[in-house]
């Protein structure tokens, strides 16, 4: 594994080629942090609930972004879940203000989904859904719950 502080991950051109592979993006399941990868990185799940920005923004663009980049980063170079979903908020984040949208109002409107979900029961959550982002956060009741729905789906 590279230093984390000494490359440029998203410049190499695994991450690039990666990053330029098309992918399916579904939203009909219940996703507690609002968004996340299947096991092999070839879907995007984005929350049911999701809905657009008081303006009308849709953010699911940057949450692919995000979602893209953090399943780049773990399977191309090994990073931790954390290393990635730092990396990966720094390109959402430039994805944002590159569009001209309030970093803080966005932030504002994911959020109330990352808590609705946390509370919401689970009823429809994806088989393969990869589940690195839960146990990395030690997030063991979620996890419980996640795959507990699995199951009955």
């Amino acid at each position: 594994m590279h230093s984390f502080k000494n490359h440029n991950y998203v410049n190499d051109p695994r991450f690039k080629k990666r990053m330029d592979q098309s992918i399916k993006i579904d939203k009909s399941y219940d996703i507690p942090y609002v968004a996340g990868y299947s096991k092999n990185g070839k879907t995007i799940y984005i929350d049911r609930h999701l809905t657009t920005m008081d303006d009308d923004t849709d953010i699911t663009p940057y949450l692919i972004i995000h979602e893209k980049t953090e399943k780049a980063l773990i399977d191309i170079f090994g990073l931790t879940y954390q290393a990635a979903h730092h990396i990966a908020m720094q390109q959402e984040k430039e994805a944002v203000l590159k569009a001209n949208i309030n970093w803080n109002k966005y932030e504002e409107h994911y959020n109330k989904y990352i808590k609705g979900c946390a509370h919401e029961k689970l009823q429809r959550v994806p088989k393969d859904l990869d589940l690195t982002p839960y146990k990395d956060e030690h997030d063991f009741k979620l996890l419980k719950s996640l795959v507990s729905a699995e199951k009955s789906n």
